[in-house]
């Protein structure tokens, strides 16, 4: 029995170490799936005496890491305290789904960032001349798009099928004429739903988007959890930060399964607060950010 515990114990702690170093190989980045309950059995099995008395301290440390990773980004702040504001929509709309209810939505916001836009692009269509679009198809994969009511200086795809706009931030946010690039995404499923492609898009993507001038707004599908090494690369090619708290925004099999895979990157140095919505016709909860900059030093 004792044999059996320390074999179980470490699996779990090799599983576990491998989610935390996710970044070295694709396999190893899906753990970040699991993460949270790798880390829960094995700080419970580390917690029993029936262990070898040296194992149990590195285990339980190595649980209490790998679980602290995860829920540090359940931590929210209290509200963003600047103001005025900008109010932005993140939403994976379903391919089918017409979302004849997106044009209420968007009446709220001032930028928006989509994904299989698919039936919308219909509704997308007949939005009011105050909106500018950009939606970028991508044969065999899904359409993404960007959307704002401000003042547009450019905007285009990248070759990795990525909308973006660069716009004037609304007056009062950030100083006097200041520029913001938002940026969709969809990202492919990890490992081993796609073999490694989620891997190459993810690199591509990280070329992609460091190229474009910050700061940066990303929202987007990711298919990967906020902690996970694609979220952090894409991040980091920006300097950008996932917005706080844990949301699932993807809830399946009665709702057993809910992960959180739709996020928005916010610039670092700004307040950001975000709220997961209803699904409004999608397989997906929406998400809706309020974010100021910091005021300069």
């Amino acid at each position: 029995m004792r044999r059996l515990a320390a074999a179980l114990a470490l699996v779990l702690a090799a599983a576990l170490a491998g989610a935390l170093l996710g970044g070295l190989w694709a396999p190893l980045d899906s753990l970040a799936v699991p993460q949270l309950y790798l880390a829960a059995a094995l700080l419970l099995l580390a917690s029993f005496p029936i262990l070898p008395a040296a194992l149990r301290p590195g285990l339980g440390a190595l649980a209490c890491l790998g679980a602290w990773d995860v829920l540090s980004h359940a931590v929210t702040p209290d509200a963003v305290t600047g103001a005025p504001v900008l109010r932005h929509l993140q939403h994976n709309l379903h391919q089918g789904n017409r979302a004849a209810d997106l044009p209420e939505r968007l009446a709220g916001v001032d930028t928006a960032t989509l994904q299989e836009v698919g039936e919308a692009i219909f509704t997308l269509s007949d939005l009011p001349p105050e909106w500018h679009l950009e939606i970028c198809p991508r044969p065999g994969w899904v359409t993404t798009a960007a959307l704002t009511r401000h003042p547009v200086i450019a905007s285009g795809c990248t070759p990795s099928g990525a909308a973006w706009i660069r716009l004037r931030l609304p007056e009062g946010v950030g100083a006097p004429g200041a520029e913001l690039t938002l940026v969709s995404v969809h990202v492919f499923w990890p490992w081993p739903a796609a073999g490694d492609r989620q891997t190459q898009q993810v690199a591509g993507l990280r070329a992609e988007l460091s190229a474009l001038p910050g700061p940066v707004l990303l929202g987007g599908d990711f298919n990967q959890m906020p902690w996970s090494a694609a979220v952090g690369t894409l991040a980091d090619s920006v300097g950008a930060k996932v917005a706080p708290g844990l949301r699932a925004t993807y809830v399946d099999l009665g709702g057993a399964l809910r992960l959180p895979i739709d996020h928005i990157l916010a610039p670092r140095g700004w307040q950001v607060a975000a709220v997961r919505g209803e699904r409004h016709g999608s397989d997906h909860h929406a998400v809706t950010a309020t974010l100021h900059p910091r005021p300069l030093d």
